[in-house]
């Protein structure tokens, strides 16, 4: 199975957005809508996707696919053709905006931290499911699926590489029963093992609720936020506001939220006020008038 990375999933999203512009829209020079260039990184061995013709002209499946998608959002596409292995650090790296080349979603990439740099520090987010319906869904070396935490043993030596480069780490399980607004005893379990390991944040999803947010070890544990992006109604959801100061202390705060058909709104007043309730009622930690969570 072909996976294309982000990027072209960018590419395509920003040729439906310039489908909406109007006649009148400008494409001069410093324009949104001006030609610009993309770096598109391949390896032409993967027959028929990339290849190269008799005059060294790459062809195939994804480079018309890639082409077509570019040429709707207005860019063109600059290809390089390299060594498989350096593709994706160098889409990582910056080098190229694109990769694209036979690429399978395995169990190391699937493991894989994601980090973020700002303002001097580094902040690693790990993603895992202990939510796989059937045995396909977990990923393994030949086919692509979810990276797994029934046994929490690997999930801990990725956070614990991941703190070792991190100066903050994130980790995001998908876990717990649909519509159960208290954690089950593998959700604490596997918030112990990753708070152990070194992690400075759970934030759990899957239940479609709102659970509470626990302590373990001075690491704040929040076991649902309910929904953000889904299509359903929902009264009480919750989004998470995360600082972390200089010194690189970290305070959270819920921000109280609604869905109705699916769309997500900001709560204002009672609703808000009574999100915020019910959310210190169902926690072990404390949650304040304002949002904000502390310990006690």
């Amino acid at each position: 199975m072909k996976k294309l990375l982000t990027g072209l999933m960018a590419v395509v999203m920003m040729a439906g957005l310039a489908g909406c512009g109007s006649k009148d829209d400008g494409a001069g020079e410093g324009s949104d809508t001006a030609k610009k260039e993309l770096t598109v990184y391949t390896n032409s061995g993967y027959k028929p996707y990339e290849m190269v013709d008799e005059k060294g002209n790459l062809y195939g499946f994804d480079i018309d696919v890639m082409n077509e998608a570019a040429k709707l959002a207005g860019y063109t596409v600059k290809w390089e053709d390299v060594d498989f292995d350096g593709i994706v650090p160098s889409v990582k790296q910056g080098k190229a905006d694109i990769g694209i080349a036979g690429i399978t979603y395995t169990e190391e990439r699937a493991k894989q931290v994601e980090v973020i740099e700002a303002h001097g520090k580094k902040y690693g987010f790990i993603a895992v499911s202990r939510v796989i319906p059937t045995a396909d869904w977990k990923v393994e070396n030949a086919v692509p699926g979810l990276f797994s935490c029934y046994d929490t043993t690997a999930l801990v030596e990725v956070i614990k590489e991941a703190k070792e480069t991190c100066d903050y780490v994130a980790v995001y399980p998908h876990w717990g029963v649909e519509y159960q607004a208290y954690p089950e005893a593998n959700q604490t379990q596997i918030a112990k093992a990753c708070i152990d390991a070194g992690a400075d944040v759970v934030v759990g999803s899957h239940t479609h609720c709102l659970q509470g947010v626990s302590y373990i070890e001075g690491k704040p544990v929040f076991y649902s936020l309910g929904n953000f992006i889904f299509g359903q109604s929902i009264d009480r959801s919750a989004m998470l506001e995360v600082t972390i100061d200089a010194a690189g202390r970290a305070s959270y705060r819920f921000v109280p939220v609604y869905a109705a058909g699916g769309v997500t709104y900001p709560a204002e007043g009672g609703q808000a006020e009574s999100v915020l309730n019910y959310l210190d009622g169902i926690s072990e930690a404390a949650v304040a008038s304002d949002g904000t969570v502390t310990e006690d």
